[in-house]
C-alpha cells in the first residue's frame, strides 16, 4: 500500500492567479496525447508543471513519493483500467483532485467516476486548452485546505 508523503495543504487565492506552480501528475500510457495534455496547459498562459507516468503504479509512487496539486488520469493504462484506476489513486489517500481524461463518451462511465471521488471528466475527444483549464481551477476551487500547523 502507498502512503502520500502529505495532503493538501496549500490555501487557494484568488483562483489559480494567486497560486505559484501548479504541479500536475499526467496519468497516461499514450506518450502522443501526454505531448498534447503538456501543450494545452502551457496555451494557458498559468504555470505548469508536467510530470508523467505511464502505469498506475508508477502514478502511486510518484504521489507517495513528490506533492501534486491535480492528477489528470487515463482510464485505460497497461496495468490498470476502468473504475479501479480512479479509486487506486482516490483511495491512496493523497488528497489531491482527480480528472479523468477518458476516450470514452459514455455518461455512465462519467458518473461511476464521479462516484468513486473524481473531481472532474473530460472526453479526450473534446479537449481543448480552455476545457482543460476550467476542469483544473474547479478541481482545485473544490479543495478544502487543511489547516496550517505553523499557525
Amino acid at each position: 500500500r502507498y502512503c502520500c508523503v502529505r495532503r493538501y495543504s496549500r490555501v487557494r487565492v484568488m483562483g489559480t492567479e494567486g497560486w505559484g506552480d501548479i504541479r500536475v501528475l499526467n496519468v497516461e500510457d499514450d506518450a502522443a496525447f501526454a505531448y498534447l495534455v503538456r501543450e494545452f496547459l502551457e496555451r494557458t498562459g498559468k504555470r505548469f508543471i508536467t510530470e508523467r507516468a505511464e502505469f498506475l503504479a508508477e502514478a502511486l509512487e510518484e504521489l507517495s513519493e513528490r506533492d501534486f496539486d491535480v492528477v489528470l488520469l487515463d482510464l485505460s493504462l497497461p496495468d490498470s483500467s476502468g473504475p479501479a484506476t480512479v479509486s487506486a489513486i482516490v483511495d491512496s489517500g493523497c488528497g489531491v483532485p482527480v480528472i479523468v481524461l477518458s476516450g470514452l463518451e459514455d455518461e455512465d462511465v462519467a458518473k461511476e467516476a464521479y462516484s468513486l471521488g473524481a473531481a472532474g471528466f473530460i472526453s479526450k475527444n473534446h479537449l481543448g486548452s480552455d476545457q482543460l483549464l476550467a476542469a483544473v481551477e474547479q478541481a482545485l476551487d473544490t479543495l478544502i485546505p487543511e489547516a496550517d500547523p505553523a499557525r
